[in-house]
């Protein structure tokens, strides 16, 4: 294998498993894609980085460029847009750290460990494989689909401990979900590397929906405490009657308490801590996701806000908007513009029948809920209404 750096490192360092066992380079590969590998039951970390889809990944990764890469799209399509992608995550890593990439091994440097699909919301973005609620809603009104799973749970395969075991590794941890407070692998993960003083060589950042801080005996916050680095980021795509209806119904007052509360936090830790929102871009958001933005600043607070372009699934691109609506947003977002830029850069490519499902979509998630899509978002009222069940 030659020597030439890579279009990405994700292969030789990180290694992402979907709650049904799939595995692929990184969170951002599409499990539905060519090479990624079907694994009903543990795979090791050895056995993956030599697997045949695996070495066409990598071979890829040594020849082309992102942009020729199917795989590579969302992180591809994030970047042409001026925003981060795990690619430039990753590069940054190895970069800070100092280290050199073994083309012929594995190295456990970056860790995302996510021990199943549990989520106490059903983000509208989202979907079953990560969120249990998800499939809660689906079960109910999908016969075929995940029928007998306990509480929407699919648990992956994959054992925890062989991540444990290469800890002293490990330069970037990544608490994901689902929703990483709900899950026992968070704290486990965290009070293992406080038992073994691991935590001030590690670059530690957790993604939450700030809906609980504290789960039984776990208080997540003191767990955070002594990191080299840390970030701290809520995902928060709208903000108030928005994202209840968005994100999960009635959630909304205790999500702003907990962000508070871990805000105070990141104001008293060291300097090495920040905190930032995360917010997905879709059509539906792409006006009222600016309340965020708008929200912190108005209480002065201080955090990073990180955005991407929801590119997966496809119905929610913002390219789904006529382009006069695009141009309505380009003055919309005048007062920020990092994001003014995506929506200037987008040209309209509208796909009635992807609109179409997402209506069929939206309306079982409505019933379920006992909400309405066109009273979230009366601006989308008649784009709405005009898209036609096929």
């Amino acid at each position: 294998m030659s020597n030439k750096l890579p279009a990405c490192v994700a292969p030789w360092v990180n290694t992402y498993e979907w709650s049904d066992g799939t595995i692929t380079p990184c969170c951002e590969w599409d499990a539905k894609s060519d090479y990624a590998i079907k694994s009903p039951t543990h795979m090791s970390f050895e056995e993956r980085f030599r697997h045949p889809n695996m070495e066409t990944i990598k071979s890829d990764l040594l020849t082309k460029s992102i942009k020729d890469i199917k795989g590579c799209n969302n992180c591809y399509r994030n970047e042409s847009v001026g925003t981060q992608s795990m690619r430039t995550d990753l590069s940054r890593m190895i970069k800070r750290e100092k280290v050199e990439i073994d083309l012929d091994n594995f190295q456990l440097l970056s860790m995302d460990y996510r021990e199943s699909n549990v989520c106490n919301f059903s983000c509208k973005m989202c979907g079953p494989s990560l969120s249990s609620t998800h499939v809660m809603i689906d079960k109910k009104y999908n016969p075929h689909g995940y029928n007998g799973i306990r509480k929407g749970i699919i648990k992956n395969p994959h054992k925890l401990q062989m991540y444990l075991d290469q800890l002293d590794n490990v330069k970037m941890l990544n608490l994901l979900g689902g929703e990483p407070t709900l899950m026992d692998s968070t704290y486990v993960i965290l009070n293992e590397i406080r038992k073994r003083g691991l935590q001030d060589q590690i670059t530690m950042s957790i993604v939450t929906n700030a809906s609980t801080l504290h789960r039984e005996k776990d208080n997540l916050i003191p767990l955070l405490d002594g990191f080299k680095y840390a970030t701290v980021s809520i995902s928060m795509d709208v903000v108030k009657e928005h994202h209840n209806y968005w994100r999960q119904k009635g959630t909304w007052d205790t999500v702003w308490s907990n962000v508070q509360e871990l805000y105070e936090f990141v104001q008293t830790a060291p300097d090495n801590y920040k905190m930032q929102t995360r917010t997905a871009l879709g059509w539906p958001t792409s006006y009222a996701a600016r309340g965020v933005w708008d929200l912190f600043k108005e209480n002065d607070m201080k955090v990073k806000h990180v955005w991407n372009m929801v590119t997966r699934p496809y119905y929610l691109c913002i390219s789904q908007l006529p382009q006069s609506e695009l141009d309505k947003l380009v003055e919309h977002w005048k007062d920020y513009p990092d994001v003014q830029h995506a929506f200037a850069n987008t040209t309209s490519n509208r796909d009635i029948y992807e609109l179409s499902n997402q209506k069929i979509r939206v309306q079982r998630h409505d019933k379920w809920h006992g909400n309405s899509f066109v009273e979230a978002f009366p601006e989308f009222k008649t784009f709405y209404n005009n898209i036609v069940i096929m």
